[in-house]
């Protein structure tokens, strides 16, 4: 009323992006290790998702809505085993009544 002002200021520092506790590498060769790629925050999350795997030249490996259903390392969980190599995962989380969120990053298949 009497034409004061306040502000607060405050320095936020990101120390970790969140990765969705994703492993960075897996292994499909039965040996009992990491046998499958899934995010592990997708496998607790009441959220809708969609995980989807591109191989290095843009091309779809593996798409999932189900955390019951790792990436096995092959094309579309059924056909040809993919090369061992780096392969980039999106994840698009719809969050209900908040925006939808996209995470990104890498995992390496390893043979």
């Amino acid at each position: 009323a009497a034409g004061c002002v306040d502000r607060t200021m405050k320095d936020v520092h990101v120390t970790r992006d969140h990765d969705l506790a994703a492993p960075a590498s897996f292994s499909p060769d039965g040996g009992g290790q990491v046998e499958g790629f899934m995010p592990a925050t997708l496998t607790g999350l009441k959220s809708k998702f969609q995980l989807a795997v591109y191989d290095p030249a843009g091309v779809l490996m593996y798409s999932t809505d189900d955390a019951n259903k790792p990436w096995n390392g092959r094309v579309h969980n059924q056909g040809a085993q993919c090369p061992a190599g780096n392969y980039v995962w999106v994840v698009n989380l719809d969050a209900g009544n908040q925006p939808a969120e996209t995470f990104t990053g890498q995992v390496r298949l390893e043979r």
